[in-house]
């Protein structure tokens, strides 16, 4: 019996020893992603303490009584934004369908939408409604065996390489039997993925018709006379195989998010009529672009990749003399040889040049699907950027250019010229720029304004005015003047239904026929000619501060003169971009990719720290950012509090008791609040804490569905509806909306960047972003800058001249930092050139800070402190970082105790960290009387309670055990004697 009590008490002790390290390690976790797990349960580490001074505190407002008002006004905008924002690019009659209609989806697909991208553009999956339950409840009948069928099959998970159908032999009888009660029409659903981390296999041409899929619709094509098919893909598809396999009409859907799909269902119906316009040029192949011969994986052939792919990874280059150099993510390269020429300024200027006869555009360079030698657009280009149909018919007129100063002013008068269907359109507004063979490039067409009409009912029309910038209309000249260049000449303005229309519509009014090499005439009434003089923009409208050169470095050539050749409409055939596969890292490239810190001590003058001024953050609010009382409040902060806000930057700000700031929470997704950060907490009554609740935020549509709708209030409206997320979930800051560019159909990330276009992106992004900010939600645009593809993105070298730099990967920012007013930014993983996007000086500070004049905050992308070669905490902040999306110690207060230096760049990253903080709904609940006071959540107080309970049981049982023993040892040395 008292053996058995023995082991009984033995085995306690293991127990509540085990017990006791489990709770010990959830503290040290739960502490480390303390404000991850604060967001999850709707907790926080400190409360402000406000004297109630009869004032209203509550700067930015909710619009809602409650949560449920805000998240059902938020399903709404999201089938609105569907509506607007599907384009149907094939109709021969077949939709719209009558409701009641009885269907069959068809392919794997059908049951496995993509409604967004992987990574942090995830939904919640829970909150996602099928196709065929809005099927239904848009009054379909849907093949229930059919959907069973796709439903059932197990080992069909699409990826980034793979489709994922379900061959046609495994069909059954009895699914082929069921068509015939539901052969009103075939709706086949192609999709595509692609997401953080993961681009899509362009090796496997990914994004064109696979076997499988041209199977499934000679499959269809026996069984049915009606075929639609759903296009579910935010990377641009090859469409070129619709005609051979007898589609009757294509929709295509992109990414509809949480509640799109409703959408989709109505405008099948005819209850809703689209009215989107491709954001992308959907070409034939989806190879064929020039910037497709440089996408992908290069790898020095004087380096070696280490092992890792993420911040932690180190390579080894062999320099000119033979030794072995270490360089943390550096390896791999990319080089953007096609210069300007990306999406349809490729395909729409050089369809001009064949029409003209000039640069060898018509040469065999470039040819993808050409039954001939001879170019050929139309069998290049399967939908133009900007192109859209309707269930309705629309006339435009051009009805005035008008110059005033610097404004340019476009009206245009658009009519409903069907008899059934109201409906939307878009004037979207084009110029060409006179060309110079051998000087700047230049496009054929650019986008350079647009508007969306109310809806217009059959007869009725709405004239609509665009306003231009001249500046706008200047390219930059990196070579000669390194500014913006107005070139003399004569200046082509026109109206389309598309850049090819409006493309077309130019040609005629140079005199331009089929006759020519058109495809079909245009119509040069709706073409304007203006004649400008030459002029200079060296400075910036906003800043008033200089432009020049910033970015010699980013071309290979500044290394290794004549490396690159870019592509040039003054010879297609020999500049088309050979495939920079062999490229050696020279001994200065080198050295300029080891990103090494040099301490300079120049600043002599000493930081105060923990001084008694007696002021709390609400002393700035609405501060402008140079006022002298930001001295004094940062005075206050002590050093140690600095550091942990710039260094500990994932999923939040780091709280600040010395100046009365409580922290915040931030979350991360293009498609709405809580991709990564996960379940969030909302009050249905926000005066009532009792009334709880967590769940997932909301999905919005993705980037691209966004910008598609052509309608800036629209996407406006939804950054609103971004910020109301934010106000109802004590969420202050998101990681997002994205401004980087479409250049190839294969970057993984295409669902969360508006468009191909930079300025059709950065408006879009801009009215997002200013949305968003108008309920006080603190933005971080991303990915600052050249983030254009995934593979390999940790450290990637990304080349390209200046030229190309601004106007097509940097204009975007420009617009979000200018006319969207953005606090923040998220910088990038990759490289401009050899330097870490974090610690390029003159991206963050010439260029943004300076140049254009802005104030913003710049966080980095997630990164683990682990590495001191790349994404290191002195060169960032050298180079304009403020903030690390990490976690833990990067040993930031030991450098900043030991240079000067680095403590006044700490100092300055809180003052614009607090600046785009005063500016949000973070300030919300303070007045100059709070006080910040911590306190200890409810999970900290379990944690806490059990690490105390099972310690101090195991050490009971422990002393039990322990007595036990002696007690054993001295009976048995009472035997002996």
């Amino acid at each position: 019996m008292i053996q058995k009590s023995s082991r009984l008490w033995r085995a306690t002790t293991s127990l509540f020893a085990l017990f006791f390290g489990v709770s010990a390690t959830a503290n040290v976790l739960t502490s480390a992603y303390e404000s991850k797990v604060h967001a999850y349960f709707g907790t926080n580490s400190t409360k402000y303490v406000t004297e109630d001074a009869g004032e209203d505190t509550e700067y930015y407002k909710t619009e809602y009584k409650t949560w449920t008002e805000q998240y059902t006004h938020a399903q709404e905008l999201i089938e609105d934004i569907q509506e607007e924002g599907s384009v149907l690019l094939e109709n021969n009659g077949a939709l719209p369908l009558e409701s009641g209609e009885k269907v069959s989806l068809f392919s794997r697909s059908s049951v496995d939408i993509v409604y967004g991208g992987t990574g942090s553009g995830s939904i919640d999956e829970a909150a996602l409604i099928p196709l065929k339950s809005e099927m239904e409840e848009a009054g379909f009948s849907v093949n229930d065996i059919l959907w069973d069928f796709y439903s059932e099959q197990e080992g069909y998970e699409r990826t980034t390489t793979d489709i994922a159908e379900v061959p046609i032999s495994e069909y059954t009888d009895e699914v082929i039997s069921s068509y015939k009660n539901y052969n009103d029409a075939a709706i086949v659903v192609i999709s595509r993925t692609g997401g953080e981390g993961n681009d899509p296999d362009a090796s496997a041409e990914y994004l064109e018709l696979k076997d499988e899929e041209k199977d499934l619709l000679k499959h269809v094509n026996e069984y049915f006379d009606k075929i639609i098919v759903l296009a579910n893909s935010n990377n641009a598809l090859s469409l070129n195989w619709l005609e051979e396999y007898n589609v009757d009409a294509c929709l295509w859907i992109g990414g509809p998010g949480q509640e799109g799909l409703g959408a989709v269902a109505e405008i099948l119906n005819g209850t809703r009529n689209p009215s989107g316009k491709l954001a992308d040029t959907y070409a034939s192949s989806s190879l064929s672009s020039p910037a497709m011969q440089n996408f992908g994986e290069f790898i020095y052939t004087n380096s070696a990749m280490g092992e890792n792919s993420m911040d932690s990874r180190l390579d080894v280059f062999t320099n000119s003399q033979g030794k072995e150099v270490t360089v943390g993510n550096a390896a791999a390269y990319v080089i953007y040889a096609e210069g300007i020429y990306v999406g349809y300024r490729y395909y729409e200027t050089r369809y001009e040049d064949t029409v003209l006869k000039q640069g060898n555009a018509d040469g065999e360079a470039g040819i993808f699907n050409s039954t001939g030698n001879t170019w050929n657009y139309s069998e290049e280009v399967d939908y133009p950027f900007g192109y859209g149909l309707s269930y309705t018919k629309f006339s435009q007129s051009l009805d005035d250019v008008k110059i005033d100063g610097d404004t340019i002013t476009v009206t245009a008068t658009v009519t409903n010229t069907g008899d059934t269907y109201s409906g939307k359109d878009v004037v979207e507004v084009y110029f060409q720029a006179p060309y110079v063979k051998g000087e700047m490039e230049k496009a054929s067409v650019e986008l350079c304004g647009f508007e969306k009409t109310d809806v217009l009912e059959p007869g009725e029309s709405q004239t609509l005015e665009v306003t231009i910038n001249k500046k706008d209309l200047a390219s930059y000249d990196y070579a000669e003047v390194k500014t913006y260049a107005l070139d003399e000449g004569t200046y082509y303005f026109a109206i389309g239904d598309n850049a090819h229309d409006a493309l077309n519509n130019i040609l005629a009014e140079k005199g331009k026929t089929v006759a020519d090499g058109m495809d079909y005439e245009g119509d040069k009434s709706k073409t304007d000619t203006v004649e400008f003089g030459a002029e200079l923009y060296d400075s910036d409208d906003i800043s008033g501060n200089e432009i020049t050169n910033l970015f010699d470095d980013a071309d290979l050539n500044y290394y290794a003169e004549g490396a690159v050749t870019y592509l040039s409409r003054s010879d297609w055939n020999g500049t088309w971009p050979q495939t920079y596969e062999s490229i050696e890292a020279t001994d200065e490239m080198i050295e300029a990719l080891q990103n090494d810190y040099t301490p300079a001590e120049s600043n002599e003058e000493s930081i105060t720290y923990n001084a008694d001024n007696g002021l709390n953050i609400m002393d700035i609010y609405g501060l402008e950012y140079d006022d002298e009382t930001w001295d004094k409040l940062l005075d206050q902060m002590s050093l140690e509090e600095q550091v942990e806000m710039v260094q500990n930057g994932a999923s939040q700000t780091a709280a600040a008791e010395s100046i009365a700031f409580s922290g915040t929470v931030d979350a991360d997704g293009p498609a709405g609040l809580g991709s990564i950060t996960g379940r969030r907490y909302y009050y249905e009554d926000p005066k009532d804490e009792s009334t709880i609740t967590t769940t997932s935020a909301i999905g919005y549509n993705s980037s691209v569905v966004i910008a598609s709708t052509w309608n800036k209030d629209l996407i406006h409206e939804r950054g609103v509806s971004i910020g109301e997320d934010g106000l109802w979930t004590n969420t202050e800051g998101w990681w997002g909306p994205g401004a980087n560019t479409h250049r190839t159909p294969y970057s993984g990330r295409n669902f969360e960047y508006y468009s191909e276009d930079p300025y059709l992106g950065g408006i879009s992004c801009a009215n997002d972003v200013a949305g968003a900010q108008s309920k006080g939600m603190r933005a971080f645009v991303k990915h600052f800058a050249v983030n254009d593809q995934e593979k390999d993105r940790h450290g990637l070298g990304t080349f390209t001249n200046e030229q190309a730099l601004r106007e097509i990967y940097l204009e975007q920012f420009r617009h979000v930092v200018q006319e969207g007013g953005t606090l923040s930014l998220m910088g990038a993983f990759n490289r401009v050139g050899c330097t870490w996007a974090g610690a390029e000086d003159d991206l963050n500070n010439g260029l943004l800070r300076e140049e254009w004049g802005a104030q913003a905050s710049v966080l980095t992308d997630f990164n683990s402190h682990s590495s001191e070669g790349w994404m290191n905490v002195r060169s960032g902040l050298a180079g304009g970082t403020n903030q690390w999306l990490a976690i833990g110690e990067s040993n930031l207060i030991k450098y900043a105790e030991e240079n000067k230096d680095v403590a006044y760049e700490v100092r300055e990253s809180c003052h614009r960290i607090l600046y785009a903080i005063a500016k949000s709904a973070a300030v919300n609940g303070i007045n100059e009387t709070t006080r910040v006071v911590s306190v200890t959540a409810w999970w900290q107080t379990v944690l806490y309670v059990a690490m105390a309970v099972t310690g101090i049981l195991a050490l009971v049982s422990f002393g039990i055990v322990t007595m036990d023993t002696i007690s054993k040892v001295k009976s048995r040395k009472k035997e002996s004697k």
